[in-house]
Order: C-alpha cells, then sequence, then structure tokens
C-alpha cells in the first residue's frame, strides 16, 4: 500500500479470515459444535488480486525502530511469487 496507494487485499479477504477464525474458536470453546455460518459470511464474495503483492527480499524488517537494524534495507523491491 505504501509503494502503490492502493491496499494489497480487499476488505472481503479481512472480513471471511476473521470471520472463520471466530466461528473456529467459537466450535473449539463449546466442545468442538459445528457452528453453522452466519448468512453475511456465507454470502461474502472475494476474488483474489490479478498480480501478485510486493514484499522485500530481506529476511528482516526495514523500516522505523526503536533501535537500530544490523543490516542495510533492501534496496530494491521485487514481486514474490505465490508458494
Amino acid at each position: 500500500m505504501f509503494l502503490t496507494g492502493e491496499p494489497q487485499y480487499r476488505a472481503e479477504r479481512t472480513l471471511l479470515v476473521s470471520g472463520a477464525i471466530d466461528l473456529v474458536m467459537q466450535s473449539k470453546a463449546e466442545g468442538g459444535r459445528v457452528v453453522q455460518t452466519p448468512e453475511a459470511l456465507a454470502g461474502l464474495r472475494y476474488d483474489p488480486p490479478a498480480r501478485e503483492a510486493r514484499r522485500s527480499r530481506n529476511p528482516l524488517p526495514v523500516g522505523a525502530s526503536l533501535v537500530p537494524f544490523e543490516v542495510e534495507p533492501p534496496t530494491e523491491w521485487v514481486l514474490v511469487p505465490k508458494m
């Protein structure tokens, strides 16, 4: 989002994931009972983005921090294929 000004994922993805996690946690708290999917969640449609998200090649975090990092931040950004 910082590079392109557009979110990497649509809001529907967040709603689907958080709704699924809520239902799983509710089921576990009730001893594994099957929990029905609410209509609002069942009717939600999500199509993945057409292009890959931009990710840094650097395995360590980069950016603002209270303490300096011991590595240099990446100088270029690349598209990483999905695994």
